[in-house]
């Protein structure tokens, strides 16, 4: 116990020299430094992506075809869905997967999505080319109603189709 006794002074000591030291390194200079830091540390995580483009709908025959970017009908998945509506009334006539999203939530990765990165009318061939955001490239033909994967990196659910080596469309 006299050792606890005899001890306590040089706790003491450290400690006060300890305050000392974190006090002479808040200065003036620093404390709106510390601050931010200590603000940015408290704030809520966000996620790092951006939001999705913005890609400009596709009017054709009377029907407007565009992405459908999140499945509230299903909860499926978040992107790579075209839909078509009637021009005139909004109508929704159908809505198609033209890509599978790889769902990562049960590793604990936020769903963050696939979406189209732009679409283009090939009019004479009655198709659609979709590029999404990772830079794969699929046709969708609009009397089947059928997608096919073209090329860029590996489709999402791996079951890559062959490459389609038509020429592309002349120039609209």
């Amino acid at each position: 116990m006299n050792n606890m006794i005899e001890r306590q002074p040089q706790v003491l000591v450290v400690a006060v020299l300890m305050t000392v030291c974190l006090v002479s390194a808040c200065n003036n200079d620093n404390v709106e430094e510390l601050s931010k830091e200590i603000q940015i540390m408290s704030d809520a995580p966000t996620s790092s992506r951006p939001p999705p483009p913005e890609v400009e709908a596709i009017v054709h025959d009377g029907v407007r075809y565009e992405e459908d970017k999140v499945s509230a009908e299903d909860n499926d998945q978040n992107g790579g869905y075209l839909a078509a509506f009637d021009a005139e009334t909004g109508e929704k006539l159908w809505r198609l997967k033209v890509y599978e999203v790889t769902d990562y939530s049960d590793d604990g990765i936020d769903n963050i999505g696939l979406h189209f990165a732009s679409m283009r009318l090939w009019a004479e061939q009655g198709q659609i080319e979709i590029v999404n955001e990772s830079g794969s490239r699929y046709r969708f033909n609009l009397a089947e109603k059928i997608t096919t994967y073209i090329d860029g990196p590996a489709a999402e659910s791996g079951d890559e189709a062959e490459a389609d080596t038509r020429p592309p469309p002349p120039s609209e």
